[in-house]
């Protein structure tokens, strides 16, 4: 992978999201893809998996926008990008911190002829953790306009904490009044990846195609991040209320100068 430039860290740090094209290529992609098929396909041993098309008694297989969690868990092919120090030191010279952790990974499948937008949104707001993330989003598919691709609203991550996701009609942001007029749509082609900030505004379109849209996302953490309420990522007995995260849990990608 290549070392990323100076220019890519400003344009990060003035607009909250980096579109690379080409991050994974080759034999890498493809077994990350055949990986997150077999996941799909529910021939891995799964942490997490829920619908998020709104149907929480959807059988397996029948989801209508499905979410897998924790892969990196029980796949050691998934575990090697999840871990990978070159793509932790992206994440981390981006907010530009000297140690960067693993918080959390996923698949998500918005699935053919879908009919619901994911209506804008920040990521970190309704998360427990004290510091907003960086997340990697990696596209499995050719991700058009057509198909969903990911729209990011430049600079927003500045404007701090808004309000949480509306479960219902997902409109609140603009009955808020937030001004997402200068929005841009983030084609992307297989491999390609983009980071945003976690308070960065976000979402993406209905798939009016045919074919599935996956994506595989990795989430990373600020080494002073604790946890301000007792939610964590992965459930335990412990309260972790004003705790910082864990590393068996969530281990070191990259060290940096410490």
């Amino acid at each position: 992978m290549p070392e990323i430039t100076v220019e890519q860290i400003e344009f990060f740090r003035d607009n909250g999201y980096l579109h690379w094209p080409g991050m994974i290529v080759g034999d890498d992609l493809a077994r990350l893809t055949v990986e997150v098929q077999a996941f799909v396909n529910n021939e891995r041993e799964t942490f997490y998996r829920t619908d998020l098309g709104g149907d929480s008694s959807a059988e397996l297989g029948q989801e209508n926008f499905l979410q897998i969690c924790g892969l990196w868990r029980t796949s050691g092919i998934v575990r090697e990008l999840a871990l990978d120090p070159i793509c932790g030191r992206y994440a981390g010279a981006l907010p530009d911190t000297d140690r960067i952790h693993l918080l959390s990974d996923m698949i998500l499948v918005k699935p053919g002829n879908f009919s619901r937008a994911t209506h804008w949104h920040q990521d970190f707001v309704d998360h427990s953790t004290s510091i907003p993330e960086v997340t990697m989003w990696v596209s499995l598919d050719t991700a058009t306009e057509a198909s969903g691709c990911m729209r990011y609203v430049p600079g927003s991550y500045k404007w701090g904490k808004l309000i949480g996701y509306d479960y219902g009609d997902g409109m609140n942001y603009e009955k808020e009044g937030v001004d997402v007029s200068t929005a841009v749509t983030i084609e992307a082609a297989p491999g390609d990846a983009i980071f945003h900030h976690g308070l960065c505004v976000h979402g993406a379109g209905p798939n009016r195609t045919p074919d599935a849209r996956r994506a595989y996302i990795i989430r990373y953490a600020h080494p002073d991040t604790v946890y301000e309420r007792n939610e964590p990522v992965y459930p335990t007995d412990e309260d972790v209320t004003g705790k910082h995260l864990n590393e068996q849990d969530h281990p070191v990608v990259w060290g940096g100068k410490k």
